[in-house]
């Protein structure tokens, strides 16, 4: 019988660890989310009324002490018309966003957009609308950043012309 107590004691003390464990965990994943959701609804009024929503990317950055760049791939369709759209107000930090023509360790490549620090205050929509459709490179420059845990969401939305 004293043999199952201490199994028993065992058990619960182990099932209490764990428990606090994946509620920190839970906790701590739920501060790093941002209200994309929210960010994305903003930006579809601005594919009215000649575009429709084709995709989105949400990309969730953590800053660090030093400058890092990061960026996305986005495939478009020869012939049709495009929209991209960008919602910075996830941002504690101003990220810089340049869109290229070709892949960024091409050297030939040419930047089509940029984003830098030079923006409206109190702005965080902005759009891009290509003249040419074929596939495409979003690079973010995220800034270095001296902050701990300094974390933000930016998202990008593609709309097409009907």
């Amino acid at each position: 019988m004293n043999y199952k107590n201490k199994q028993m004691k065992k058990i619960i003390f182990y099932s209490t660890i764990l428990l606090v464990l994946l509620t920190s965990t839970a906790l701590k994943l739920e501060e790093v989310q941002c209200v994309a959701a929210d960010l994305k609804n903003e930006l579809k009024p601005l594919l009215k009324p000649e575009y429709k929503y084709d995709s989105s990317q949400i990309t969730r950055i953590v800053y660090k002490k030093d400058a890092f760049q990061t960026g996305i791939e986005v495939p478009l369709f020869m012939g049709e018309k495009y929209r991209f759209l960008f919602n910075t107000a996830g941002l504690p930090k101003d990220v810089e966003i340049t869109i290229y023509d070709k892949k960024p360790g091409n050297k030939t490549k040419n930047a089509l957009f940029t984003l830098s620090k030079v923006k409206e205050a109190g702005r965080h929509l902005y759009s891009f609308e290509p003249e040419k459709s074929k596939k495409m490179y979003i690079v973010y420059t995220i800034p270095a950043a001296e902050e701990e845990d300094l974390k933000g969401c930016l998202v990008f939305l593609l709309g097409y012309k009907l």
